[in-house]
């Protein structure tokens, strides 16, 4: 995205600082001092066994971004007042370590964008010239403890036998049913 950003940047002449670490915690910082705005993304990625990356094969074993990246977007919003977190992933992903933080002025729920669409997108919907009205296909919680199920998946069976005892009362339905409000039925767009 950041080719996008660059270009759009140069209409104003705005200057865009980046990192491209996302475990290099000083590297962030330095690009945040001083910075009006700061974009962070975090990823949360999955696939079928097709390929590993990082020892992660298929699908997640949990709802936590990659590279403990709740900690880069802390980083970022201690140095910059307008921090707006941008999350890249195939579903719900936790985000209760910063989503308070006064700094956090939005959240950008992109799911897996694309190489160009996507992109020239979140460019629109950053500068306002698009205002996203979408709905995600999963609820997202603002805490862990909201969702039913508390699971670090590892088994050793080849036939993983999974028991659905909530009935009907999956996703919004289950936030519903034991009053939780969902973060995206409140504030969160595509």
């Amino acid at each position: 995205p950041v080719d996008a950003i660059t270009n759009r940047s140069k209409e104003s002449n705005t200057t865009v600082v980046s990192s491209f670490s996302d475990i290099d915690l000083d590297a962030a910082a330095k690009a945040a001092t001083g910075a009006t705005l700061a974009l962070v993304f975090i990823n949360a990625d999955s696939g079928e066994h097709a390929l590993t990356v990082e020892g992660k094969a298929g699908d997640r074993n949990n709802l936590s971004a990659w590279h403990s990246e709740y900690s880069l977007v802390n980083a970022v919003a201690a140095l910059t007042n307008n921090t707006i977190g941008v999350v890249n992933a195939v579903g719900p992903v936790l985000v209760e370590a910063w989503i308070d933080h006064s700094n956090v002025t939005a959240l950008i729920w992109s799911g897996v964008p694309g190489q160009e669409a996507g992109m020239q997108l979140l460019v629109d919907v950053s500068w306002g010239d698009y205002n996203p009205s979408g709905r995600l296909p999963y609820a997202v919680a603002t805490n862990q403890r909201d969702y039913p199920a508390q699971i670090d998946f590892h088994s050793s069976s080849s036939i993983t036998q999974i028991p659905y005892n909530e009935g009907t009362f999956i996703d919004y339905r289950h936030f519903d049913s034991v009053w939780i409000t969902a973060l995206g039925r409140v504030n969160l767009h595509l």
